[in-house]
């Protein structure tokens, strides 16, 4: 069995990862098998930070530097414990359910990780596709990433709910 975290859409520019994370995630990510960020760094720290934590496998995303568009991909397709995973950061017209889950087709993937929505979102069906939201930079959710335990072609998700900022627009609604 393979324990991979997924991440997304960080937007670190000059604060250290360690002191931006919360803890329990970066617990979670040094003892899991590989860590998917799904694009978003936006800067190089910010990547060669993660890669230092653990093992990284990354896409580039829409904020992301020229230097990191350069050196990333824009989608990878991996092979964990039998099960295709696709990475992409985000859909080519959209990044909703309908048009991830074409993407993952025409990728061929039974799994499909994806960023740019910054709020966690799953979808099971023929071909799941999940995005782990974001756990710096919400928006209209929680900060969050996601947990994938793979064995074979069987896996299970979880949401990690992490500690840290909330999205302003939730914090203005009134609370009873």
């Amino acid at each position: 069995m393979k324990t991979v975290i997924a991440i997304a859409d960080t937007h670190v520019e000059d604060e250290p990862i360690r002191s931006v994370l919360p803890r329990g995630l970066i617990d979670l990510i040094e003892e899991s098998d590989l860590l998917v960020h799904a694009g978003s760094f936006t800067s190089v720290r910010a990547y060669e930070e993660f890669a230092e934590i653990g093992e990284l496998v990354a896409v580039s995303g829409a904020e992301d530097c020229v230097e990191l568009r350069e050196r990333l991909d824009d989608n990878i397709i991996l092979n964990v414990e039998g099960l295709s995973v696709g990475v992409v950061h985000s859909g080519r017209y959209v990044s909703d359910a309908m048009s991830m889950g074409y993407l993952a087709s025409e990728m061929g993937v039974d799994l499909l990780i994806h960023g740019y929505l910054h709020r966690p979102r799953m979808d099971r069906g023929d071909i799941t596709t999940i995005c782990p939201g974001s756990p710096t930079n919400p928006r209209m959710s929680i900060p969050s990433a996601m947990q994938i335990s793979i064995d074979g072609e069987d896996f299970d998700l979880r949401l990690i709910v992490c500690s840290g900022r909330i999205c302003e627009y939730i914090n203005a609604f009134p609370t009873l």
